[in-house]
C-alpha cells in the first residue's frame, strides 16, 4: 500500500495556491492507494478549504484528512468547535474524504487514526521562565507591554523581566480560534478522542498510521534559539499524544505537520515524521505499508 502524506496546504494564502495546484495535479497523476493531507488545508474563508480539496478529485485511491489550527480560524460571529465537528466533515464528505477527526478508517488490515491534536503548553521552554498567563494569553511579554488590551498581563506584576520584554511573538490561534475550552482542557479531549480510536481499532488491524496535524513528540519541534521561537514553541503540540501512540505497539507510523520543519525519527515503536511543507515551497511524504 502505497500513502503519500500532505500538510500545510494553507491554500487561502495566495502565495501557496500555485505550489498547491502544480502539488496537487503531480500527486493525482503519480497516483496511489490512500492519500492523507495532515492539517492546515486553508483557514478563515472557509470556501479555500473546498477549493483545496477539489483540486483531488481525480486522485485515484482513498483520500483522508484530519484538521489543523487554521482550518479552525474563523471569524468574529464564527464558532471554531462547530466547524470543527460540523463544518468541516460535511465539506470533506462532499468531496471524497474521509475525516479522520471523526473516526478511524481501515483499509486492507490496516488502520488510520488522526486528530487535529493542540497544545498545552508542555513544550513551553522552561528556561524562558515566561509566567503561565502569557501563553495562555498566547502573547510574549514584549507584545503584552506594546498593545493596551493585553497591557493587564504586564501592569500590576513584578515577575516580568526586561529579558522577557525581549518576546514580541503574537500566536494568532487568540485572535481567531473560539473552541469554548482551555487550551489544557481541548488537548485533553483530544487525547482522550485519538485513544478511543486507538483501543477501537487495534484488535482488528496489523498495523496503525496516525495522523497528527500537532507535534505529537518534543523532538519534532525546531531547535532555534532565537526568543521568539523559544516562546512560540509552546504552540506547536503537546507530549501527550507522543506518550500515548509509544504505548501502542501496533503504531508503525505517526505523520504529523504544522511546524513546516521537516522531520524523520523513531518513537518506541514508530517512525515520526513531519512533511515539512512551507508556505514558499510544498512538499510530501510518501510510506510503503
Amino acid at each position: 500500500m502505497k500513502v503519500i502524506a500532505l500538510a500545510d496546504l494553507h491554500y487561502n494564502i495566495p502565495r501557496c495556491r500555485e505550489h498547491v495546484q502544480e502539488q496537487a495535479r503531480a500527486v493525482c497523476q503519480k497516483g496511489g492507494d490512500v492519500l492523507v493531507i495532515a492539517g492546515d488545508t486553508a483557514s478563515t474563508e472557509i470556501h479555500f478549504f473546498e477549493d483545496a480539496l477539489r483540486l483531488f478529485q481525480d486522485f485515484p485511491g482513498r483520500k483522508l484528512l484530519v484538521s489543523g489550527n487554521h482550518d479552525v480560524w474563523v471569524l468574529a460571529a464564527e464558532d471554531s468547535r462547530k466547524r470543527y465537528e460540523q463544518t468541516l466533515p460535511d465539506i470533506c464528505r462532499g468531496h471524497g474524504f474521509e475525516y479522520l477527526d471523526a473516526g478511524p478508517v481501515v483499509i486492507d488490515g490496516t488502520a488510520f487514526v488522526g486528530t487535529m491534536g493542540w497544545y498545552d503548553y508542555s513544550f513551553r521552554d522552561e528556561s524562558l521562565a515566561v509566567p503561565l498567563r502569557f501563553y495562555e494569553a498566547k502573547v510574549g511579554p514584549g507584545a503584552a507591554e506594546a498593545l493596551r488590551r493585553h497591557q493587564y498581563l504586564v501592569n500590576g506584576h513584578g515577575d516580568v523581566t526586561e529579558a522577557m520584554k525581549q518576546i514580541t511573538a503574537i500566536w494568532r490561534d487568540g485572535q481567531h480560534v473560539r473552541l469554548g475550552a482551555t487550551d489544557a482542557e481541548f488537548t485533553a479531549e483530544q487525547a482522550g478522542k485519538l485513544q478511543r480510536h486507538l483501543d477501537e481499532v487495534a484488535p482488528q488491524v496489523q498495523q496503525i498510521v496516525a495522523v497528527v496535524h500537532h507535534l505529537p513528540i518534543w523532538g519534532m519541534a525546531p531547535q532555534a534559539e532565537e526568543p521568539n521561537w523559544r516562546f512560540a514553541r509552546a504552540f506547536l503540540g503537546s507530549c501527550c499524544f507522543g506518550e500515548m501512540l509509544d504505548r501502542q505497539p501496533k503504531v508503525r507510523y505517526v505523520l504529523a505537520g504544522h511546524s513546516h520543519w521537516p522531520h524523520r525519527g523513531r518513537g518506541v515503536h514508530a517512525e515520526y515524521i513531519n512533511v515539512g511543507s512551507g508556505y514558499h515551497r510544498k512538499h510530501e511524504v510518501e510510506v510503503e505499508l
